[in-house]
């Protein structure tokens, strides 16, 4: 690890924090479902900061900037130095996961088994089951000189194979590449099974993945999946065309160049050859993994578990002031200041203020900023039904929120429908995780803000 001796580099901090979030997940005081969650977050927090940081790093390398950071660093240095750490760490993770977590399971009688050591009558009905929900929405492509390999999405998981003709074993090798559906869940139950023992859905793919190559002999298979440069940078000529600026950047961003392969397992030279030269990376950018790729499905392991606190947090409850819960807020605005610290105090009172604002004729005009909004947002609903009663309603909605770009764009579309007036963001800066919320009421106007 390069460090100066006065400062830490701040890709090396991260990867820092990202560790110590994984020691969370190996600490055996934590409740089991939590630990899971815990590596689930390692593994997208390094996803993320694929996408972004060494994107950037890249960008520099590849304009040949020899700037050195604060802490002594070139670009270069920094991606060395960012893959044989993370290369440490990815093993970790799936020690956690195949040593420590996965037996902690099997005791509480959840498994993940193998499909070749189930009774033939079980391994019947799951190829039923894969004949029925799988099969239909499984697309195979091969790939030849007429046929190029064909464009692989960020994140998304495939399964590589190579083939051979039954019927002539003399015959040249073919390569194939599946996408595993994700309109399907990855977590499969056995069917007819009661016991908690589950398969993934690649898995299942895998076993059976005959009856898609008819007349083939199937040589190998693995599942691989791709992290890509998902760096966004919009020139912002001005505000009208922002918006349009930013929708072709999100379409550019989806094909932005390979920083990362994920291997589940070993390989073969060849398909080792086909993969690396299909994606253009080097050696350093692969990463064999001794378990599933992607372990973000592990949250989705808690509907398995048996009905037992001990395997969780207690649940949070956000603290509710009595006085802004069901009471006049704008009374109790007009008397204090009430500053609200989020999560530990509930959202309520800002849903509150917001209804109450609708409600009441004096309230002329609504002013809010948003930054990220979850899906089904309340807010986004009270704001539309404002603008519809008749209110002035203006929202600033960032559209350079991190990964939240479209959704923010939809919302965007979505407010303007309702009648309402949306800024996208400030030209040359960019709106903080915070929220601005003000009224006009008559002659009067009430502010508060939180970050």
């Amino acid at each position: 690890m390069l460090l100066h001796k006065k400062y830490i580099n701040r890709e090396f901090s991260w990867l820092a924090f990202n560790e110590r979030v994984l020691d969370e997940a190996r600490d055996r005081s934590n409740p089991l479902m939590e630990r899971l969650k815990f590596l689930s977050i390692t593994g997208s927090n390094l996803d993320e900061f694929f996408m972004v940081r060494v994107a950037t790093l890249h960008h520099q390398m590849q304009m040949a900037i020899s700037d050195v950071e604060i802490s002594g660093l070139t670009a270069t240095q920094q991606i060395e130095g960012i893959y044989d750490w993370t290369q440490q760490m990815v093993r970790k993770q799936y020690n956690t996961y195949s040593y420590m977590l996965l037996p902690a399971l099997r005791k509480l009688g959840v498994s993940f088994v193998s499909i070749s050591a189930m009774p033939l009558e079980q391994q019947k009905k799951l190829h039923l089951y894969f004949k029925k929900e799988i099969f239909p929405v499984l697309t195979p492509l091969a790939v030849d000189s007429s046929r190029p390999f064909p464009f692989v999405s960020n994140q998304s998981i495939h399964i590589a194979v190579r083939l051979q003709n039954k019927n002539d074993p003399a015959s040249q090798v073919k390569f194939a590449t599946i996408e595993v559906p994700s309109v399907l869940s990855r977590i499969v139950q056995i069917p007819y099974n009661e016991a908690r023992e589950w398969v993934l859905l690649e898995d299942v793919i895998q076993y059976f993945m005959s009856d898609l190559f008819q007349g083939y002999r199937i040589i190998e298979s693995c599942c691989y999946r791709v992290i890509r440069d998902m760096d966004i940078e919009v020139e912002e000529g001005d505000a009208i065309n922002l918006l349009n600026e930013m929708k072709k950047q999100l379409r550019i961003r989806e094909r932005g160049e390979v920083l990362r392969l994920d291997i589940e397992g070993s390989i073969s030279e060849e398909m080792h050859h086909e993969l690396t030269h299909s994606f253009s990376i080097d050696e350093k950018m692969i990463f064999t993994l001794r378990g599933p790729v992607d372990l973000t499905f592990l949250p989705k392991i808690a509907p398995l578990l048996p009905e037992d606190g001990s395997l969780f947090y207690k649940e949070y409850v956000p603290y509710l002031d009595a006085a802004l819960d069901d009471g006049e807020i704008f009374e109790q605005l007009k008397n204090a200041d009430h500053l609200l610290h989020h999560p530990y105090e509930s959202f309520k009172p800002i849903l509150n203020l917001l209804q109450q604002a609708t409600d009441d004729d004096a309230v002329l005009a609504i002013k809010m900023t948003l930054y990220r909004v979850s899906g089904n947002s309340p807010v986004i609903r009270q704001l539309e039904q404002a603008a519809k009663r008749g209110k002035q309603v203006t929202v600033l909605l960032e559209l350079k929120a991190r990964f939240d770009e479209e959704n923010n764009i939809l919302w965007a579309r979505q407010l303007e429908k309702a009648g309402c007036h949306v800024i996208y963001g400030v030209l040359g800066l960019k709106t903080m995780r915070s929220y601005c919320l003000s009224f006009v009421v008559k002659a009067m106007v009430f502010a508060g803000t939180s970050i």
